[in-house]
């Protein structure tokens, strides 16, 4: 089958980072008068998540080299709700491939699945939390704001989230998810509330990431605040989110995916959840996966938001802790498996087909067809489209770059781009 002409796409962001991370934090404790929250020989408990967040090693370690020269004690706990398979030694291999360990912290860990249970929500959903947050002096709150694939509303993945599901590990995900997605915002409100009101949280440090998904923002928050700013930094999150520059096309074809880079509906414009039915750009008729990033471990979740993939993605798929994460997470059909097809090139064909574009000469032109193609959903600055889509973008900060060319694959039908600026 034929496959429309191509050309390269560049995207400007704008290059906020951070640059000393370290230094960067120290300075933003210091402003939040750390030393008057914390006394000589508390014990703190620093939440560490499961989402690659860039240079979370870094905001951590700075934050226990911080709380040591305020004499305190600080350790790490896993903030990870039903992660790693809902194992303390799977949620240890997430922290140190994100590079947090014992060592290079120089603090201890503590892991855990164990909860205490903190009352209910006036809803009458159950509030935990892991057992050595509670056991804490003082919480600080680490974690990053941006927007999520399931959530509606204010409040989405951020320090709230991390309050209710990360802290409230297996069992308090569990709980807050079988109340259904369409009550996740209230319930988000309120069991963050209750934890807030019975757990020793001190302080919060909030991370935003650019379109380079760089750290662009690391605030410190009060615990009073927690609710009024994780909503203000989600929508500066949502406005230096990346996109595809494109109203209306009818294949979208992801390189890779993974617990890191999951298809966030506001990227991919599909959702997987059924009740929810807002229609966002691109809006792709079909979708496809390639591969399944190594850094996810086997776990596929969010692969159900694709129509197509690979043999290849299919063989890396650890179903058990995939289910164990959906089932977690109330969301079944975000573990569905796609279509596996033996090549990149036949489940790009296989998409073009359904999308409206059958190997049937005289149909439709296939040069007419709307084909865009990213690495993953962190790091879009390039990315290829259809020629006919070279007139089409939507965003003056992209553009094409270079002439229209052929789609490369290698001996074995699988995709050969680049993906570098």
């Amino acid at each position: 089958m034929k496959l429309p002409t191509m050309v390269k796409i560049q995207q400007e962001f704008e290059d906020n980072s951070i640059r000393d991370v370290e230094d960067h934090v120290k300075a933003k404790l210091e402003e939040a008068g750390i030393r008057k929250r914390v006394k000589p020989g508390q014990k703190i408990a620093l939440t560490m998540g499961s989402r690659g967040i860039t240079g979370v090693a870094r905001v951590v370690k700075a934050t226990v080299e911080m709380l040591k020269d305020c004499q305190a004690q600080p350790y790490i706990i896993l903030g990870m709700g039903s992660h790693g398979g809902a194992t303390v030694e799977g949620q240890m291999k997430i922290a140190e491939k994100l590079g947090v360990t014992e060592k290079t912290m120089g603090a201890p860990i503590k892991a855990t699945m164990d909860v205490v249970p903190l009352g209910n929500t006036p809803s009458g959903v159950p509030v935990f939390i892991d057992r050595y947050a509670y056991e804490a002096d003082g919480i600080i709150v680490i974690h990053r704001v941006k927007p999520h694939r399931h959530v509606m509303g204010p409040h989405q993945s951020g320090l709230l989230k991390m309050l209710t599901i990360g802290m409230g590990k297996l069992k308090g995900a569990a709980t807050v998810h079988s109340f259904g997605w369409e009550n996740f915002a209230k319930n988000l409100l309120e069991v963050s509330s209750v934890v807030l009101k019975k757990a020793p949280v001190i302080l919060g440090l909030a991370i935003v990431e650019n379109g380079f998904s760089k750290t662009a923002i690391i605030e410190p928050v009060k615990p009073e605040n927690f609710i009024e700013r994780d909503g203000a930094l989600l929508q500066t999150a949502l406005k230096m989110l990346p996109r595809v520059p494109f109203d209306k096309i009818d294949v979208l074809v992801v390189k890779e995916m993974g617990k890191n880079m999951p298809p966030d509906t506001d990227i991919i414009g599909r959702p997987t959840l059924r009740y929810y039915t807002e229609v966002k750009k691109p809006s792709p008729a079909r979708i496809v996966i390639l591969d399944l990033h190594d850094d996810s471990m086997g776990n596929a979740i969010g692969m159900g938001s694709f129509d197509y993939t690979t043999q290849r993605l299919f063989k890396k798929i650890d179903i058990r802790v995939t289910a164990i994460n959906s089932v977690a997470g109330n969301v079944p059909e975000a573990g569905m498996i796609p279509l596996p097809l033996d090549s990149d090139r036949q489940a790009i064909e296989a998409a073009l087909q359904n999308a409206g574009f059958p190997d049937v000469e005289g149909v439709r032109d296939i040069e007419e067809a709307k084909l865009v193609v990213i690495k993953n959903t962190m790091e879009m600055q390039i990315m290829y489209a259809s020629h006919c889509l070279g007139k089409q973008i939507n965003d003056s900060k992209a553009k094409v770059i270079g002439p229209p060319f052929e789609f490369p694959f290698d001996a074995q039908g699988n995709l050969a781009v680049d993906f570098r600026p």
